[in-house]
């Protein structure tokens, strides 16, 4: 329980969760509070990144970007590529697919409206 990956970032991607859930954080590419996430999470899980770190961040006005989703079984997200995203596992086991798409790819999901679908982000 509360296994998961820290913030990180990558290309485009879709995330199924097959069994399980997880809660996923976002900020948009080139944020502010990226460098002191970054910084913070070296020595923190991603579970205590949001118990510890995160109510200070909050407090300072610095998460006004954020943006937070939790998929159950059968749902399916899309983000943007470089969103810089950490993710909480929020049961025991959970089974998930993730597809990471190459820059042709991406070009083609976001000509054919997929930053528009329920549940994607929204990329300024």
């Amino acid at each position: 329980l509360h296994s998961g990956a820290p913030w990180h970032s990558h290309g485009a991607a879709f995330v199924e969760v097959l069994h399980g859930s997880k809660h996923f954080a976002f900020l948009p590419p080139g944020d502010g509070a990226i460098g002191d996430i970054d910084a913070m999470i070296k020595d923190l899980s991603q579970v205590h990144w949001h118990w510890e770190e995160r109510p200070r961040l909050e407090r300072e006005g610095r998460l006004a970007a954020l943006q937070e989703c939790s998929l159950q079984p059968g749902e399916v997200l899309f983000f943007p590529p470089f969103w810089h995203h950490g993710v909480v596992n929020l049961m025991p086991y959970t089974a998930f697919v993730s597809t990471f798409l190459d820059e042709e790819a991406t070009r083609a999901a976001s000509a054919e409206g997929g930053g528009r679908h329920r549940g994607a982000l929204q990329s300024s």
